[in-house]
């Protein structure tokens, strides 16, 4: 055991408290620190700032049989790193060289953001060392690079100057394609970016990995930028179509929406039946533009619409009575009627939205039965509705 008589314990105690809302005591706070991810190393540098504390600088005070673990070592650094005082900060950075672990290594990413010239300039020169004996260790950061890119010193700074060029090194190949696994769509997208730029002979693999990305940012930043930047819209064996199709079957619907789009820009003879299927997707906004590409198409979306739904209840009918609850005429009155009673409120609440439209005898009779439905999915449109009907 150890003992010292130095504050930083029971002030990192108060700022992990403070910061993120986690309780611990004075001997369990380093080593929650050292389990901290990136992004949360900010907040707790801003917090160490805000209280008085009498710093005991590590290393060199204890006899060697009594030495501290080495987390509570780096911990202690790195609290040192953040205090008020900009000579220990800097005299922080200075050690930090000495030891290029994980806490030292994101106290010199932290500090390149400093306020105090000469500290900013002694963290640039602690990270430049320390990225000039690894260059892949600012890929272990990645949570707390994207949180302090934000920062215009930061993003102007260190970023453009080291670590950017760091980043896109070719040695950093794999590096960043394996980046592309992080469970932060930010990274990911960083990663996309990176591999654009770094690495061309992989921008037809990105962009099948990026279009299938769960994270419809990355998916549609995949039909956005990447065709406009390379020759895979003009690939052979149809490549630009198979990003297409996969994009078509995303999740989201905003990406199967921009997915459309791009198609629209090639009418071949397989278009129109694509739009006839996407008409009845599960997105109301992915129907809506398709019903714009059918009408350029000259293909009447209330026809299949009614098609759909003539040949009984199945999911893609359902997507049917939800589109024709907003186009019905007079025609579609005996198709609907059947769904006025149907048990799922917002089927019920479509083919009362496409009755009234479609011009139903006794509209107020077919409201007064949907305000008694238990379902709120019925009642509440039912009352908007109300107010068009005489």
């Amino acid at each position: 055991m150890y003992t010292t008589t130095s504050g930083w314990r029971e002030a990192l105690a108060i700022a992990l408290n403070h910061a993120l809302r986690i309780d611990h005591d004075v001997n369990g706070a380093p080593y929650a620190l050292c389990r901290q991810a990136g992004h949360r190393l900010p907040a707790i540098d801003d917090s160490l700032r805000r209280y008085e504390w009498k710093p005991t600088m590590p290393g060199g005070v204890w006899p060697l049989q009594m030495s501290p673990p080495e987390e509570e070592s780096d911990a202690q650094l790195f609290c040192i790193g953040c205090h008020a005082d900009g000579h220990l900060r800097e005299r922080a950075l200075r050690l930090a060289r000495e030891r290029p672990r994980h806490l030292a290594i994101a106290l010199a990413l932290i500090r390149c953001d400093d306020w105090v010239k000469q500290v900013r300039e002694t963290a640039q020169e602690t990270l430049r060392l320390q990225t000039e004996a690894d260059p892949a260790l600012v890929f272990a950061h990645i949570d707390l690079l994207l949180a302090l890119r934000g920062r215009q010193r930061f993003d102007a700074g260190v970023w453009r100057t080291l670590i950017e060029p760091a980043l896109l090194g070719h040695e950093q190949r794999a590096e960043r394609w394996a980046l592309l696994e992080h469970g932060h769509g930010k990274a990911r997208l960083l990663a996309c970016t990176l591999i654009l730029r770094a690495d061309p002979d992989r921008i037809a693999q990105l962009a099948l990995r990026a279009v299938r990305d769960r994270d419809p940012v990355i998916a549609r930043w995949a039909l956005r930028d990447l065709p406009s930047q390379t020759d895979i819209a003009q690939g052979t064996g149809g490549f630009h179509e198979e990003i297409l199709a996969q994009a078509l079957r995303h999740p989201s619907a905003s990406v199967r929406a921009q997915a459309l789009r791009v198609r629209s820009e090639n009418h071949d003879a397989a278009y129109p039946d694509l739009v006839r299927d996407v008409l009845l997707d599960a997105s109301a906004s992915v129907r809506a533009v398709a019903i714009h590409a059918a009408r350029q198409l000259d293909i009447d979306p209330r026809a299949i619409f009614r098609n759909a739904l003539d040949r009984g209840e199945s999911p893609r009918n359902r997507h049917a009575l939800q589109a024709l609850g907003d186009c019905a005429d007079a025609e579609d009155l005996d198709r609907l009627q059947p769904w006025l009673h149907h048990p799922a409120g917002e089927l019920r609440c479509a083919a009362l939205r496409g009755a009234l439209r479609a011009g139903i005898d006794d509209p107020a009779g077919v409201l007064r039965d949907a305000l008694t439905s238990p379902s709120g999915k019925v009642v509440s449109p039912a009352l908007k509705l109300g107010t068009t009907v005489p």
